[in-house]
């Protein structure tokens, strides 16, 4: 899956998923496949704003099955993984991993079925990477998508368009 932020550049406000960063908070609420898995293909990158150093982070929302949830990032530059799961924006609990460029940083810890946690990922820099730096964020244990109607029956669709 792709991330689908427009990339980062001077004076770049990151509304798109920059989480508790962001004015207001704004998670990328994602799911799995029917295993539980997703791989997140995104950029990232630092920048100037008003004259300040910045980093582009990007902060994925995903729910547990109650079992181990599994975080694994792999960066073309020196990275931070940190999955958050205590999800208050004043006081989150977390693990943290940090990587050199084009190594792997794994983060796992059991979740409960329904459970929410945050995936953050950026530069482990202030500046110095470049704006279109590719990663993949990995990930296993998470709620898979449903379909639309998959547990819905005919009466409940029927009462949606009465």
């Amino acid at each position: 899956m792709e991330e689908g932020e427009p990339e980062c550049h001077d004076d770049y406000v990151d509304a798109y998923n920059g989480g508790c960063n962001s004015d207001p908070y704004v998670f990328q609420a994602v799911c799995g496949n029917a295993d539980g898995t997703l791989i997140i293909c995104g950029k990232s990158g630092t920048y100037l704003f008003q004259g300040w150093s910045y980093r582009d982070t990007d902060w994925f929302e995903v729910q547990g099955t109650g079992g181990l949830l599994t975080a694994s990032l792999f960066a073309e530059f020196r990275s931070q993984l940190i999955f958050i799961y205590g999800t208050d924006c004043a006081y989150p609990q977390y693990d943290l991993v940090m990587q050199n460029a084009c190594e792997y940083g794994v983060l796992s810890r059991p979740v409960e079925a329904g459970g929410h946690a945050w995936l953050w990922v950026g530069p482990a820099a202030f500046s110095g990477v470049g704006c279109a730096s590719h990663y993949l964020l990995e990930m296993a244990g998470i709620t898979p998508c449903g379909t639309p109607a998959a547990d819905t029956r005919w009466g409940e669709i029927k009462a949606l368009f009465q």
